[in-house]
């Protein structure tokens, strides 16, 4: 599977595992791989994203800054802002 979609065996792994987070340019290559439209990993994407903000949003002593919540959710600061 992993040669399918021209990734590394430990990579993949990774991923599965959730010791890797999936970033969008991986997420939009592995999807062009598998044949699938860009609006699916767009959505798909976007959605993770909202999640993981709004987790972040809820801890305890949250701190609402742009370049703090990149921190928090290994997003870039800018499409935050």
């Amino acid at each position: 599977m992993a040669r399918d979609l021209e990734l590394h065996h430990g990579t993949l792994s990774r991923l599965l595992h959730r010791r890797r987070r999936l970033t969008t340019a991986a997420a939009r290559a592995i999807a062009k791989r598998l044949g699938l439209p860009s609006t699916v990993v767009d959505r798909a994407c976007c959605d993770a994203d909202d999640a993981v903000v709004i987790i972040a949003v809820r801890r305890e002593g949250f701190v609402p800054t742009s370049r703090r919540l990149a921190t928090h959710t290994g997003l870039a600061p800018m499409p935050i802002v």
